[in-house]
């Protein structure tokens, strides 16, 4: 087998390991996953180079959008808190407003 030849089967390995990975991240039912599996084993290279970015983006974009959840839960929470200091410092303010009348 020439250099050419085994570059290409290394490459077509890995390439191969990252679909598996990326399917197996995705957040789907398992029967899904598995007929990804079967469909892909007739795809051409350059099939699965396209669907290996295609889930690689898909990935990207679920764990940054679970980011942006918790970031957006957690300002909320500041900015609730926040308000609720406020309003109690305007309360303790207008009490002691009041008891210097």
């Amino acid at each position: 087998m020439g250099n050419d030849s085994k570059d290409l089967v290394k490459y077509a390995e890995e390439l191969g390991k990252k679909i598996g990975f990326l399917i197996a991240a995705l957040n789907i039912p398992d029967e899904a996953k598995d007929a990804f599996m079967e469909i892909i084993a007739d795809f051409s290279l350059a099939q699965l180079e396209r669907l290996a970015g295609i889930l690689e983006t898909r990935l990207i974009n679920d764990e940054t959008g679970q980011i942006e959840d918790e970031l957006r839960k957690e300002l909320e929470k500041i900015r609730s808190d926040y308000f609720k200091e406020e309003k109690a410092l305007n309360q303790e303010t207008a009490d002691k407003l009041k008891a210097l009348l």
